[in-house]
């Protein structure tokens, strides 16, 4: 039999049971509909998670000030003093595998200008923290060296605090006032949105020298935290490596008595809050 004649023979059997065949498919017809759809939306939000967790930083790693329990007293997170900018410098000269690290600490505090104000986080850190954070400005520029070692009262403005405080305006000179202090506004950054795991406006923030947050604002000269950029994606696996090392014999701290630092690859830090180096 050739394929003419299967053919027709084939059509002549569907039009005998048109129901049958026409069931057949509509099933075939959504269960690939289907398969497409669940492919799409799965592949749109990696796409998604991929954009946000570019949308942290380049190669990012993160140490944090940790906590301990002192006589059954429990410390929260990010509340040791032992972190201090030695070990931003150190991280940059011990670790061949890091390209740039961003000491930081910060604070909430309500922000005034004119008649409009807002709540927002504020957050002391160097100008190195905008490489970390591959985050450009949209108006204006970064503070200085000099801003950090004069303890400048400036600041960097996120899309969120610009837009409740000057609408349309252009921020750029303008005064506002952080607690009881005047700060000059010299940079608005492009909006990066939500951060992801937690949901947070990575927007709503303002970045200011880091000296100035310490000295001015808060009155303590130890650091939260430390963003630290790898050269390339695979060597930031290196990098967190030499880093959980260095802290290990930095602190001289018991692995099984006291957990001081912890330190983790920022996608895999999402998923792992509580990988503490020891």
């Amino acid at each position: 039999m050739d394929f003419s004649s299967a053919f027709v023979i084939a059509l002549r059997a569907l039009g005998r049971n048109k129901m049958r065949s026409s069931l057949t498919m509509l099933g075939l017809i959504i269960g690939v509909g289907a398969v497409i759809a669940v492919i799409g939306i799965g592949e749109g939000a990696a796409t998604k998670a991929q954009e946000q967790l570019a949308a942290m930083g380049s190669n990012m790693l993160f140490v944090g000030s940790g906590s301990v329990n002192r006589y059954g007293f429990h410390v929260g997170s990010f509340q040791t003093k032992t972190l201090v900018l030695a070990d931003a410098r150190a991280i940059v000269r011990e670790c061949p595998s890091v390209s740039a690290a961003a000491p930081g600490t910060g604070m909430g505090q309500q922000v005034v200008y004119g008649n409009q104000n807002w709540a927002t986080q504020i957050t002391g850190t160097e100008p190195q923290y905008f490489e970390v954070r591959n985050w450009p400005f949209v108006r204006g520029t970064s503070f200085s060296e000099d801003d950090v070692t004069q303890a400048a009262t400036v600041a960097v403005l996120g899309d969120t605090v610009r837009r409740y405080l000057f609408g349309s305006r252009n921020p750029i000179g303008e005064t506002i006032r952080i607690g009881t202090l005047p700060f000059k506004v010299v940079g608005v950054l492009t909006p990066k949105g939500t951060s992801a795991g937690s949901n947070q406006d990575q927007d709503d923030v303002i970045i200011a020298p880091l000296t100035t947050v310490q000295k001015k604002l808060l009155g303590q000269e130890w650091l939260r935290w430390i963003m630290v950029s790898a050269v390339s994606r695979q060597a930031s696996y290196v990098a967190n490596r030499k880093l959980r090392a260095y802290y290990a014999s930095a602190t001289r701290l018991d692995w099984a008595i006291l957990m001081t630092f912890w330190c983790a690859t920022w996608p895999i830090w999402l998923m792992q809050p509580h990988s503490r180096v020891r």
